[in-house]
């Protein structure tokens, strides 16, 4: 349980509420798991996805907004939530949200929270106010929003984020 994290409900409340936002966690990550015959998703499927996000972004700021998410893991749930999804009258809101989520994660040591911390700042910077990425998390980069020099490895090291020369070879 995070510390000084006011409770929004009962415990039944909570774990009913943890364990939804777990499935909902699940499920988006199904939605970017490679179709198994190695062709690239249709359009279609692509849009279906996107509605599906919306839904599951929906329902998690809503366990968010009743004070829910009790558990580092719960928070780190929500954070790839809120980072994979996109409502064009929230987003900005909803990135840095993730960023937040991600660093009570990174704090109750949940894996992967580091990378996230990273790339919920770089998604921001980079697709909310249309500024460098610090990390170089998000590829392919827009045009001319490439990570510069301003994050050394050593700090790219601590979030489990590749080196910069690593980052620049991906093609």
């Amino acid at each position: 349980v995070v510390p000084g994290c006011a409770s929004g409900g009962g415990a039944e409340q909570e774990r009913r509420a943890s364990r939804e936002v777990e499935e909902l966690f699940r499920a988006d990550q199904a939605d970017r798991t490679p179709p198994a015959d190695g062709r690239q998703p249709t359009q279609e499927e692509f849009l279906a996805v996107g509605a599906r996000d919306l839904v599951r972004l929906r329902r998690a700021k809503e366990i968010y907004r009743l004070n829910l998410l009790t558990s580092s893991r719960d928070f780190y749930h929500a954070a790839v939530i809120l980072q994979h999804s996109w409502d064009s009258t929230t987003a900005a809101d909803d990135h840095l949200l993730a960023h937040e989520l991600a660093i009570i994660a990174f704090v109750g040591k949940v894996p992967g929270a580091g990378y996230l911390v990273a790339a919920s700042e770089d998604r921001f910077l980079q697709d909310d106010l249309h500024r460098k990425q610090r990390f170089g998390t998000q590829y392919p980069p827009d045009p001319g929003l490439e990570a510069g020099e301003g994050v050394t490895d050593s700090l790219r090291a601590r979030f489990d984020v590749p080196s910069l020369a690593k980052l620049r070879s991906r093609k």
